[in-house]
């Protein structure tokens, strides 16, 4: 890891401290659940939920595990101004933010 990760996740530690956080993953329960309902919670979306066409909310931030599809991914979010991560070890540098 470089310095300058440490450096972001250090500065970015307990930035939410008693806060409630909810992980949002893809799923056929999106089809059914009531998501909507977090849109004032803080919410991290995860891989291609950004490509879901009916999601109700922009989460408060986005990562990535998956390396298949990143470009596809990558395209849809580049214009959100959330907190993205990419957590795959072969993203290139210039992907992180």
């Amino acid at each position: 890891m470089r310095k300058s990760d440490i450096a972001y996740w250090d500065s970015i530690h307990n930035t939410h401290p008693g806060e409630r956080a909810f992980v949002l993953a893809t799923g056929p329960g999106l089809n059914w659940s009531p998501i909507g309902r977090l849109a004032s919670e803080y919410t991290v979306g995860i891989n291609h939920l950004m490509l879901w066409e009916t999601i109700p909310f922009i989460p408060s931030a986005w990562a990535q595990s998956e390396f298949d599809g990143r470009e596809r991914i990558s395209k849809e979010v580049r214009h959100l101004t959330i907190p993205k991560w990419y957590a795959s070890t072969q993203a290139p540098d210039e992907v992180m933010t």
